[in-house]
């Protein structure tokens, strides 16, 4: 694999280890539905769309989209 073609959360958990899916944003030890933090079901709900989101974006999809971003910006 090129480095362009490999995943967001490979470049992620490379940096910072494994995407661990019980990490609370407040930065208890643990966050369960047993016992949840008062962010715990909207944290769940974003730490989903991201996780999908990183599994299916590509560094080559991240470069893609800034150079569009910069033509846009370069024609106004």
């Amino acid at each position: 694999n090129l480095p362009s073609e490999g995943r967001f959360i490979d470049v992620l958990e490379a940096i910072e280890g494994t995407m661990k899916s019980n990490h609370c944003v407040f930065g208890f030890r643990r966050c369960a539905e047993k016992n949840p933090c008062s962010l715990h079901d909207r944290w769940r709900e974003f730490k989903q769309s991201f996780d999908t989101w990183a599994s299916q974006t590509t560094l080559a999809d991240v470069a893609t989209d800034a150079q569009r971003r910069k033509r846009r910006k370069n024609k106004c």
